[in-house]
């Protein structure tokens, strides 16, 4: 079978199609299909133009310098492939419009195949929407391109079991709940951490309020005054740099280790300094749409987990099993 799947970015920075996309690729090649990842790479705009093969599934970046001739060289290419089933991931801005474009073509006889959407975030209301800092016309047309894409996909991979309640909700015949995996196939061994005790907070700060942290860390300051936190992401509208001011001024005697963004590779090596780490999220349609691969990381690595009860954490932790769940929001209860 001959599989395009489309992306609304490129592989290297954004993680969906280097770590949902790009995993699920290289299965199919070894179940003997045949896969070529058609992306827009514009942010990474050094891969346009280039094509590569990574682990047989052959990888397409067309040209970056305007909407209208990347939207016309992705579908050029995916109909010059005479792809069996197209697999579009996410439902929004030029994957979205892909989808919509194949599967008009499609309702007029010019193009035959199944069409595949997969979602691993909620864009719409509640959504990304409201964090990402969009315009209203894009904010308008993702929420719109969303709700298009789930009622008239012939089917539906899902990155929660959320999202699957969703697609149901709005008629879709099929969705497949498929988590994320983790992103190191091989790892170490991890040794016993030395003292103090060390807790590791891997986040972008979309999931919990920036006060948050200092509120949580209160408590374990106080009965461990040793204790040590580092703390490892980005964020969005500096979240991260809110957090810090926060706890300098209400801690200034905790230790606290602010490493920023760290790649993927670095993780094995952060939890071999950690005893644990915790995962406090709300419970919105953000935490409960989305599926956490760095909790999954985490848990490979075979650290001890803490996590707020939303969303796929239940998935990953089962509670007292292979982690700990405490109620979203419960500050106490997290530290």
């Amino acid at each position: 079978m001959r599989i395009v799947m489309i992306g609304p970015f490129g592989i290297r920075v954004r993680g969906t199609m280097w770590r949902r996309a790009l995993p699920l690729a290289r299965a199919l090649i070894r179940r003997g299909h045949h896969v070529t990842m058609i992306l827009p790479p514009w942010d990474s705009p050094a891969d346009a133009g280039h094509t590569w093969e990574d682990g047989g599934v052959l990888i397409v970046n067309t040209h970056t310098d305007h909407p209208v001739q990347i939207v016309s060289e992705m579908l050029r290419l995916t109909v010059a492939h005479r792809p069996d089933v197209v697999h579009v991931f996410k439902p929004k801005a030029y994957a979205g419009a892909i989808l919509q474009i194949l599967w008009y073509l499609r309702a007029t006889g010019l193009w035959r195949g199944r069409l595949v959407l997969d979602a691993d975030d909620w864009e719409g209301p509640g959504g990304w929407n409201e964090r990402a800092g969009y315009t209203r016309p894009m904010r308008w047309l993702f929420a719109w391109q969303e709700r298009w894409g789930f009622r008239h996909a012939d089917a539906l991979t899902v990155a929660s079991r959320w999202l699957a309640a969703q697609a149901h909700v709005m008629g879709t015949s099929l969705a497949v709940h498929i988590p994320n995996g983790i992103d190191i196939e091989s790892w170490p061994e991890r040794p016993t951490p030395p003292p103090p005790p060390t807790a590791l907070l891997l986040t972008r700060f979309v999931e919990f309020a920036p006060a948050q942290l200092p509120a949580i860390w209160r408590y374990v300051h106080a009965r461990l005054p040793d204790a040590r936190l580092i703390v490892a992401g980005g964020s969005l509208r500096g979240e991260d740099r809110i957090a810090r001011r926060l706890m300098t001024a209400e801690l200034p005697h905790a230790e606290v280790q602010w490493l920023g963004e760290i790649p993927s590779q670095a993780i094995p090596s952060l939890c071999a300094r950690a005893h644990l780490a915790f995962f406090p999220a709300k419970s919105n349609r953000i935490n409960r749409a989305k599926c956490p691969a760095r909790l999954a990381d985490v848990m490979a690595a075979g650290l001890p987990v803490v996590a707020s009860q939303v969303g796929e954490h239940e998935t990953y932790i089962v509670h007292k099993k292979t982690g700990l769940l405490v109620p979203p929001g419960d500050d106490i209860a997290m530290a």
